[in-house]
């Protein structure tokens, strides 16, 4: 089994919770909260994942959407303090850094209905006037005291802004999809929010895994069985 050369997940662990929140909140909007029509997946290969999730069978509509570039935030949202010092947490006797942060995603959503492709679109023109902030939050342990670790959830903003959204763009299988009936829209987005960074763990907290996971495929009540599922999902290995 390969190893990462660094142990420390907590980074990581903070781009998977966004990555969280972006589901629940792309799929509240458009598939009335059902986790499962939203993948984690590049435009490319958008139709094989879907079809190897739902054996061979496209079942629209879905979205999908992946990771492009991770960058360092806009200089407006560098606060030195937080940045260099930290932010003391009472009840976890421990500070934590924020670091701002911009990540841009390609996204696609696909319909087989005009009516419906338009409808999902007019949603995400809603959705698109800049002012959408994602509250995402991250379980912070401190572990200085082996006995008696406190958890606390530590809240961090993720605003959420699209790059030009297009309705029926142009694609190379254009014949195919227009023969199959389907419907696109390329809904690219990024979002600014904050790496952090403790002497202590950062992991994703119990309850939006099992959010997920259980949405997507009926888990048993194990945190590690919920973990390596949703990473999976998030990471592309799944088949």
């Amino acid at each position: 089994m390969d190893t990462n050369y660094y142990q420390d997940s907590s980074f990581i662990n903070v781009l998977y919770i966004i990555d969280l929140s972006l589901i629940s909140h792309f799929s509240t909007m458009l598939f009335s909260g059902d986790q499962t029509r939203v993948i984690y997946s590049s435009n490319d290969y958008a139709f094989r994942k879907r079809s190897d999730n739902n054996v061979s069978n496209l079942n629209l509509p879905f979205m999908n959407f992946r990771l492009k570039s991770h960058e360092v935030g806009e200089r407006i949202r560098w606060n030195l303090p937080s940045n260099s010092q930290g932010v003391f947490i009472d009840q976890l006797d421990a500070k934590i850094r924020f670091s701002p942060i911009l990540l841009n995603y390609e996204a696609s959503i696909w319909f087989h209905r005009d009516f419906d492709i338009k409808y999902a679109f007019n949603e995400i023109i809603w959705d698109s006037d800049n002012k959408t902030l994602l509250r995402p939050y991250a379980t912070v342990t401190n572990t200085f005291i082996p006995e008696t670790p406190v958890e606390v959830d530590i809240e961090f903003p993720a605003h959420l802004g699209y790059t030009g959204p297009s309705l029926d763009p142009e694609y190379n299988e254009k014949d195919w999809l227009e023969k199959n009936n389907i419907h696109s829209a390329t809904i690219d987005f990024e979002i600014q929010s904050f790496a952090l960074k403790t002497n202590t763990d950062i992991t994703i907290p119990t309850d939006l895994l099992f959010n997920f996971a259980t949405h997507v495929e009926p888990i048993d009540d194990n945190y590690l069985e919920a973990l390596t599922f949703t990473i999976n999902h998030l990471t592309e290995e799944v088949e």
